[in-house]
């Protein structure tokens, strides 16, 4: 029997566009998102607006295959917007980790957090894990509990996954 997988993707900038709702400022000297402008402009109408990048396709694959699991984790705080985007595209998963609104910790520290916690429960120890995430910071926090860090942009660019993944 094959082995079960667990794939985790996030979504900005992995599985979505949202950058027509980014707002960036300059933090000592470094370019930063403005969450409190994010979270202004995360309307169920701006949401509704994202749009797909090519990664959306294999996570739609991965939902519909046999013997994996499917989360999305997420520094977003989801809302009913975020959960009716997915499910209008074909892409609800199996789980979904999110950042909740009082949670102010940095991406890779959230991202571990909720992600090495789960993995230790007795479903998904032996299991294979892929994660796909566009920020390099949390693709090395991730590194030692992870089987296999991709990066998302360059998926995106290149518009392939690696072939001994692929479903068909």
């Amino acid at each position: 029997m094959k082995k079960t997988q667990i794939f985790i993707f996030d979504l900005d900038d992995t599985v979505i566009d949202s950058s027509h709702r980014a707002t960036l400022t300059v933090e000592n000297g470094q370019v930063v998102l403005d969450l409190n402008a994010w979270r202004k402009d995360s309307t169920y109408e701006n949401i509704m607006k994202d749009s797909l990048l090519h990664l959306s396709n294999y996570m739609r694959e991965c939902i519909n295959a046999e013997h994996t699991y499917v989360w999305v984790c997420t520094a977003r705080n989801m809302q009913t917007a975020d959960h009716d985007y997915l499910a209008k595209h074909g892409l609800t998963p199996n789980l979904v980790l999110s950042r909740q609104l009082d949670d102010d910790r940095q991406d890779h520290i959230l991202k571990f957090k909720m992600i090495n916690k789960l993995l230790q429960l007795k479903p998904f120890k032996d299991c294979e894990t892929i994660f796909f995430d566009d920020k390099p910071k949390n693709l090395q926090a991730l590194e030692n509990i992870i089987d296999y860090n991709l990066n998302a942009r360059a998926i995106n660019e290149i518009g392939a996954v690696p072939v001994e993944w692929s479903q068909s």
